[in-house]
């Protein structure tokens, strides 16, 4: 009788620690540091001049990717493959590298915003740049803040 009590109270336990997670982030299988999450993010160029500021938000997650939106809030310098960036993005990162990509376009191969960047405590922090068939073409610099989690 104690064996299947507590054989009871595991599963219990297990499915909650299960219900909690997949709750707290919105995410129906995996919680991750990137889901529902929103973030303040500006791209400046190798001088340090800012080019764009925006929001991320980062809706669905699984252990080593993620997708979202984006949109611009201000747009201060024209840049070149700004006109590729339309709002989607999809992304991979490592925990234990500390470090993703994010694709700012990703139904075009060629001519498109990468970003490269290291997870800090609820920043990131990296590089962006313009990947073409011939390499690349523009780079600039990348940060991004938390502002939001749900």
């Amino acid at each position: 009788m104690k064996k299947k009590f507590l054989l009871v109270i595991l599963f219990l336990l297990t499915a909650l620690v299960y219900y909690s997670c997949s709750v707290k982030c919105g995410c129906t299988t995996y919680c991750s540091m990137f889901c529902e999450q929103k973030y303040k993010f500006v791209m400046k160029d190798t001088l340090d001049q800012t080019l764009v500021e925006g929001i991320m938000f980062f809706e669905t997650a699984d252990d080593n990717t993620f997708q979202g939106k984006y949109n611009f809030t201000k747009t201060y310098n024209e840049f070149p493959g700004i006109s590729t960036m339309q709002g989607i993005l999809e992304g991979k990162y490592s925990t234990t590298l500390k470090k993703g990509t994010i694709n700012t376009n990703p139904g075009i191969a060629d001519y498109n915003i990468f970003i490269d960047f290291k997870i800090l405590t609820k920043q990131l922090k990296g590089t962006f740049y313009l990947s073409t068939m011939t390499g690349i073409k523009y780079k600039g610099n990348f940060f991004a803040e938390l502002i939001e989690t749900k």
